[in-house]
């Protein structure tokens, strides 16, 4: 029986899912925009708050007169909350979620005044990262427009815009400031104009601290506990030098990492990262028990997530959109992230005990990746690391990238790959028990260390990533 068949997966439509976690990892090669885009048909020009609690200011200047603009990464309603328009005769208008710049007459420009949204939103990236000191990323691609025609067809769009026939709207940006700016891991002074073409990813503007090392640009939110700034250089240097050996080789452009501190108003312990196209690295870290606990505790935690969203930035271009193949890059990077702090069978007890339980209420494997991807996705690679002759974390990793030749991976091209790697009987027998539909007690009896000989360090939720 073939392996597809013992996972039994179904086979669903493509299900677009746009949170930074299946964000394409592209690395791309730095450029600033020195003079003004000739194909660009819009410049929008960002002038940051001046100081703590302002508003910013956003002026959109169009080649052409404009009756509606279409912005649309909108899933989530934020703007409405965080936009005034300032021009007479221009509207912010959201229907059947999708935002919309509605210009009676048509006009060339338009003024904004925006308060930074800096709070998490479901399955996107946040659209400003904020520093204690002022400082702000902001991320470029919520400024992407359309122009869907006419403001009659604008209305008849589908929320999916599977019915858009209208057309892009190239667009340069220039954050007007005297600060710093950085992008793609380059800083400089400003005023700095950037190609939305160019898919510049999160822009920092700010006077917070900034490393600026050949491989990576660093931008410290000054609130950082004193320890977690002062270790950072070092711990990012081994970090990039493990992935480096592993991986084969290193980013083709420096990297952008925006380290925030979210304070200590909420309880609990916060500690998250995402990665994105530019290249950059995001870290956010905060809560009241974050700040009871000693550098100890949290240490082997940071290192931890850092080991992880710096491996998404080495898995290259490989990525899948749909829901149930999230294991695979999410299940990997884990693992990578565990072979870095070197735990025993590259996986924390956490991991196990949470896969454990996605398979105590879940009949295949399949049901419990799609239940715990992160757990059970390590587990998964654990084993194919552990099981798989030739297939270990980076060999087989590559052979994925190859495979793929720059489309989404699914599943069951994982499988496939497997299939043929699997020569030997040994080999089929330890895929059929992995991928097989045994009830879950002795699934989780196939696939989990018994003696859990695993390092003990906890693994924080992982958010934005």
């Amino acid at each position: 029986m073939k392996l597809l068949q013992l996972l039994r997966i179904p086979v669903f439509g493509a299900v677009v899912v746009c949170w930074a976690a299946c964000a394409p990892q592209e690395e791309i090669v730095t450029s600033v925009v020195e003079e003004e885009d000739q194909l660009s048909e819009a410049e929008i020009i960002l002038t940051p708050p001046q100081k703590e609690g302002a508003n910013g200011r956003l002026e959109f200047r169009f080649a052409q007169p404009r009756n509606v603009v279409l912005f649309p990464n909108a899933q989530n309603d934020y703007r409405s909350q965080s936009w005034t328009v300032m021009t007479e005769g221009v509207e912010l208008v959201r229907h059947a979620d999708m935002d919309f710049l509605v210009m009676e007459p048509a006009r060339e420009t338009a003024t904004i005044e925006f308060k930074p949204w800096t709070n998490v939103l479901p399955r996107d990236y946040t659209p400003a990262l904020a520093f204690a000191d002022n400082s702000f990323a902001y991320h470029v691609r919520q400024f992407e427009m359309l122009d869907p025609g006419s403001l009659e067809m604008a209305m008849s769009l589908e929320p999916d815009l599977s019915n858009f026939s209208g057309e892009d709207i190239p667009f340069s940006m220039t954050f007007d400031t005297e600060m710093s700016v950085v992008v793609k891991g380059q800083p400089q002074p400003g005023p700095v104009t950037v190609s939305f073409a160019d898919d510049p990813g999160y822009v920092f503007v700010g006077q917070s601290q900034i490393i600026e090392r050949d491989r990576y640009a660093a931008m410290l939110d000054p609130h950082l506990p004193e320890w977690v700034s002062a270790s950072f250089e070092t711990d990012f240097e081994r970090t990039l030098d493990f992935m480096e050996q592993k991986f084969g080789g290193g980013m083709k452009a420096p990297i952008s990492v925006l380290y925030s501190f979210e304070g200590t108003e909420f309880k609990g312990f916060s500690l998250g990262g995402s990665t994105l196209q530019g290249p950059t690295l995001t870290m956010a870290l905060g809560g009241q028990q974050f700040m009871a606990l000693t550098e100890d505790e949290v240490r082997a935690d940071v290192e931890t997530v850092l080991a992880h969203e710096t491996a998404h930035l080495f898995q290259k271009r490989l990525r899948s959109r749909r829901v149930q193949d999230v294991w695979i890059h999410e299940g990997h990077a884990n693992a990578v992230a565990n072979d870095f702090m070197q735990r025993e069978s590259l996986l924390t007890l956490k991991e196990i005990a949470r896969c454990r339980t996605a398979l105590s209420e879940s009949a295949t494997l399949a049901e419990a990746l799609d239940l715990k991807p992160y757990e059970c996705g390590a587990v998964v690679w654990a084993f194919i690391d552990r099981n798989i002759e030739g297939a270990d974390l980076y060999a087989f990793w590559d052979e994925l990238v190859v495979s793929a030749a720059g489309a989404r991976m699914h599943t069951e091209d994982v499988l496939a790959l497997l299939e043929v790697k699997a020569e030997a009987d040994t080999d089929r027998i330890a895929l059929a028990g992995l991928f097989g539909d045994a009830d879950a007690d002795a699934a989780a009896l196939v696939l989990l260390p018994q003696d859990e000989t695993s390092d003990s360090a906890s693994q924080p939720n992982l958010q934005n990533n």
